[in-house]
C-alpha cells in the first residue's frame, strides 16, 4: 500500500519540530490563499524555505509549477520533497551541512534525489 502523502508530511513537520528545532506551518488552499503555493512553510535558523510534499512518483502540477518558479525567481528556497529523508537531508544541505544534531553530515543519511524548484 501506498504511503498517503498526508502521512509523509506529519512525519516531516514532527521532525521538523522534534530533531531540527524548527517550526512548520500548513498551507490549505482556500479561496483567499493563491494557488500552487507548496504545502509547508519551514522556519529553520534564521531562514524560511518552502516544501511541496509529494508521494513518491508523483509530479507537480503545471500551477505549482509556475507557481514554484515565481519563488525561486524572488530569491525564495522551494524545494520538492518525498521522504522524511529527503526532507532532512535538503534542509541540512540548505542550511550549511548542519544536520539533524547527529554527529552526521547530510551526504551521510540516505541517498536522496532531490527536486529544486
Amino acid at each position: 500500500m501506498m504511503t498517503l502523502e498526508k502521512s509523509i508530511e506529519h512525519s516531516i513537520r514532527r521532525m521538523i519540530r522534534d530533531e531540527l528545532g524548527g517550526m512548520s506551518i500548513k498551507l490549505h488552499g482556500s479561496p483567499y490563499q493563491e494557488a500552487g503555493l507548496p504545502d509547508l512553510v519551514v522556519i529553520l535558523r534564521g531562514r524560511v524555505f518552502w516544501l511541496e510534499v509529494k508521494r513518491p512518483g508523483r509530479k507537480l502540477t503545471r500551477v505549482q509549477s509556475l507557481v514554484h518558479e515565481r519563488l525561486r525567481a524572488n530569491g525564495a528556497q522551494c524545494y520538492v520533497v518525498y521522504s522524511v529523508e529527503e526532507a532532512r537531508a535538503v534542509l541540512a544541505e540548505a542550511t550549511g551541512g548542519v544536520c539533524c544534531g547527529c554527529s552526521k553530515g547530510p551526504a551521510d543519511h540516505s541517498a536522496i534525489t532531490r527536486e529544486s524548484i
